[in-house]
């Protein structure tokens, strides 16, 4: 059973790879040193009265600004997060919770099953926590999966609910 990240609640990472970055940091210092090169043996074109000296221009180059990143009180609030809760019937098997959460949620097969057991035992499992607007998304997508073809008297889909995870304002 393949998970569809299409499809799945999980929200999509985008990674800078260091790799990346540390070719663009020798690309410009190689630009800066072939800049620097030209002004030294006077083969770039400067009219005289910009020309400036070795000196000048180490002492330009040698510390660069690092730019000022500023906080403003919105920086320092957090995300409010939500919890994706499944809660129990008796209408549903194992099987079909495990198969409901691995499609969905992309969990692997145990974590499906122990939240499967959860939820019988207790009558509600957390399934997910994250922002309001993937929370509802994993809630409506529980509540449109179907009934279990496994159990005849499975007339609907499991309910679940989106609760604040204890940080929402």
């Amino acid at each position: 059973m393949k998970c569809n990240p299409v499809e799945s609640v999980a929200p999509p990472f985008h990674f800078i790879l260091p790799s990346k970055i540390a070719d663009s940091r020798v690309f410009a210092s190689a630009v800066l040193i072939s800049s620097l090169n030209m002004l030294l043996t006077g083969s770039a074109s400067l009219p005289s009265s910009n020309r400036q000296t070795p000196a000048t221009i180490v002492a330009a180059t040698a510390a660069p600004e690092t730019p000022t990143i500023r906080k403003n009180k919105e920086d320092d609030e957090k995300t409010p997060l939500f919890r994706v809760v499944l809660l129990d019937d008796d209408e549903h098997t194992y099987d079909y919770v495990v198969e409901m959460l691995t499609k969905l949620f992309c969990l692997s097969g145990e974590a499906a099953f122990r939240n499967a057991m959860e939820v019988d035992a207790t009558g509600r499992t957390i399934i997910i926590t994250c922002e309001l607007l993937q929370a509802e998304f994993g809630r409506d997508q529980i509540h449109a999966y179907g009934a279990d073809p496994r159990m005849p008297e499975s007339k609907g889909p499991m309910s679940a609910i989106v609760e604040p995870a204890g940080n929402a304002k």
